[in-house]
């Protein structure tokens, strides 16, 4: 299953994997995960990655120079009901910039089980790595106090490249065991 708000990215998808599909082994989703079922405001980036159903996202997107954002009203979809609908998929793809709050919040544990294949993390392991992530978003981050000051901005543009970023973390779910998946974590 494929869950997309982008139609030209749905259209174009749905021509490339138009065998998969006929075979019944994909679904692709023209709509927006949402909180509740109702149209969404989509604000489509020029920068296709940076597409986002949050005001505030699109807003610090185009701060941080990713172009005018347009405004595109899509269907809005609850992630439950699309398990009600097409069952539970082996894969997925959803882009969820901005929605992660009320996504995966009833009774989710994640996508993946143990059975993922590569080796796994303790919980240690991740917590240490997500500690540098939330310093760097601290300092130098969307939120932080220094890239609301505008007249600290700058600084925190240049931290923000000293440091690496702009940052991104993706980890799976935690297992039974509290071992967890390991995602990139820069």
């Amino acid at each position: 299953m494929a869950v997309d708000a982008s139609l030209e990215l749905c259209r174009t998808q749905t021509e490339r994997l138009a065998g998969p599909i006929a075979e019944r082994r994909l679904t692709i989703i023209n709509a927006a995960i949402a909180a509740q079922p109702r149209l969404v405001t989509f604000y489509a980036s020029p920068m296709t990655i940076w597409g986002t159903i949050d005001r505030e996202f699109a807003e610090r997107n185009e701060q941080s120079g990713t172009g005018r954002n347009t405004e595109i009203t899509v269907e809005g979809v609850e992630f439950g009901s699309l398990l009600d609908k097409h069952g539970t998929p082996w894969f997925t793809k959803i882009d969820i910039g901005g929605a992660d709050a009320f996504t995966f919040r009833k009774g989710a544990s994640g996508m993946f089980g143990e059975d993922a294949p590569g080796e796994w993390i303790t919980r240690d392991q991740a917590v240490r790595a997500y500690r540098r992530i939330f310093f760097k978003y601290r300092v130098a981050g969307d939120f932080s106090p220094l890239r609301r000051n505008r007249v600290t901005k700058p600084l925190a543009q240049a931290l923000s490249i000293l440091m690496g970023g702009p940052w991104w973390y993706d980890t799976h779910a935690p297992s039974q065991l509290g071992r967890l998946k390991p995602g990139r974590v820069t």
